[in-house]
């Protein structure tokens, strides 16, 4: 079993749980609500998650194409390794809402 710092305790890996760009899993793995991996997953490797950073980077990239909303709520904000990490800042699929980027632009 992997020993996971607190930040990863509990968490699910975005990429495969998130309702805003990976209902069905993961696309790239064909993971479904799989757990955080801590520093086992090459994201986690240093202690902590950098996928949020490629992700809003995809944000960026991605531009505006749509008209920007308010950020929608997250049912499962407590449990995604993103926003814990993140805390009070919007993770990255909710932040593309709000500048008007499809939220899918957080797949790398």
């Amino acid at each position: 079993m992997i020993s996971l710092p607190t930040v990863f305790a509990g968490a699910y890996c975005p990429a495969t749980m998130c309702p805003m760009f990976a209902r069905e899993g993961s696309l790239i793995t064909q993971s479904v609500n799989h757990p955080c991996e801590g520093t086992a997953c090459g994201w986690g490797a240093t202690g902590r998650c950098v996928a949020p950073e490629t992700a809003f980077e995809g944000v960026a990239e991605a531009g505006v194409t749509r008209t920007p909303k308010p950020a929608p709520p997250c049912s499962r904000s407590h449990e995604c390794q993103w926003q814990i990490e993140l805390g009070d800042q919007l993770c990255p699929p909710r932040y593309a809402v709000t500048v008007g980027a499809d939220p899918h632009s957080v797949v790398w």
